[in-house]
């Protein structure tokens, strides 16, 4: 990599990396305000991209390095992990998530009591999150075309924006539409109904 790319690199990471942790602090705080975990675990989500930000600067640093007797081939392979590891953090997420929201779904279900949502923190958290993911999305891909296309990170990290932005407006959306729900009948045999 020249030191253009390089320098357009590391500028674009260390827009993203300050970018999530406001959205990692926003997160949690909008979550305490509405009660959602689901925006609990959006904020974490932004949390750790923050940390993944700061992996991702190391990355950039050491493939500088020259070829030498333990890495015969170059330091790039860093690349590779950093994009894996990305990947399994996102999986890890999602599964979290799940696991999450299905507890919630069985409280409800069986009769137990879930906590109200305060939605105006939640439409305010998740119109703030779109505009700051689709604005890093644009900054990463931009990036990405001014290095000639080659930077895996960029590229990583502009997709990781698009993920995030889609995963708050789809949490904020499902969200903001549950009153929706309020007077709909719970399924029959799910409910604890007194016995007469």
């Amino acid at each position: 990599m020249t030191s253009h790319v390089l320098s357009i690199e590391t500028r674009a990471l260390a827009v993203g990396q300050w970018a999530n942790l406001v959205m990692a602090v926003a997160g949690v705080s909008a979550a305490m305000l509405s009660r959602s975990d689901a925006l609990l675990v959006d904020g974490l989500y932004s949390g750790v991209n923050f940390v993944s930000a700061l992996i991702a600067a190391r990355v950039a640093r050491a493939v500088r390095r020259p070829a030498d007797s333990r890495y015969p081939f170059g330091y790039d392979a860093y690349e590779s992990l950093y994009v894996s590891f990305r990947a399994l953090v996102l999986i890890g997420i999602l599964v979290f998530a799940l696991f999450a929201s299905g507890e919630k779904i069985l409280t409800y279900l069986s009769g137990g009591v879930v906590p109200a949502l305060i939605l105006g923190p939640i439409l305010l958290y998740t119109v703030a999150m779109v505009v700051i993911c689709g604005g890093l999305a644009w900054q990463f891909d931009r990036a990405w075309r001014r290095s000639g296309r080659c930077s895996d990170l960029l590229r990583t990290e502009s997709r990781a924006a698009v993920v995030d932005g889609v995963l708050s407006a789809g949490a904020g959306a499902a969200l903001l539409l549950t009153p929706l729900l309020i007077g709909t009948p719970r399924p029959r045999g799910w409910c604890r109904s007194p016995t007469p």
